[in-house]
């Protein structure tokens, strides 16, 4: 009648909630958040993405790249920019030729969408080459 007896759902898995543990800067419970929803998901690339956002925000490099090449093998929506945030944190390592190599590659490539292209021509400048 007033559900007295009824269990409090587990958000564990609600992607939303996740996202607003690593808005309001709790980062360890977002990263929790993402170890759980990949493990009920772990053939959505977004899932992985989101891991690796939360990595790198979390300052640790070489997971988020571990994190954006698991979206990019899953493949799907969502992962066309990864090779962005990976640039930008081998940049955050200081490894710039690195970076720009990958921006570059993405400039050169065919496939550019002018406005991507935009961003990686400023990424390039920002980080010095």
């Amino acid at each position: 009648m007033f559900n007295l007896f009824k269990k409090k759902q587990d958000d564990s898995t609600d992607l939303d909630a996740a996202i607003k543990c690593m808005q309001k800067g709790q980062l360890d419970e977002a990263l929790r958040r993402a170890d759980v929803i990949i493990e009920f998901g772990p053939d959505i690339a977004l899932s992985h993405r989101f891991k690796g956002e939360v990595l790198f925000e979390m300052g640790r490099q070489t997971e988020c790249r571990e994190s954006f090449a698991k979206a990019e093998e899953v493949g799907g929506p969502g992962t066309e920019e990864l090779f962005f945030w990976r640039a930008l944190s081998h940049a955050n390592e200081g490894h710039k030729d690195e970076a720009i190599s990958i921006l570059r590659g993405y400039i050169d490539s065919p496939d550019a969408a002018p406005g991507m292209v935009a961003k990686c021509e400023s990424a390039i400048t920002t980080i010095g080459g």
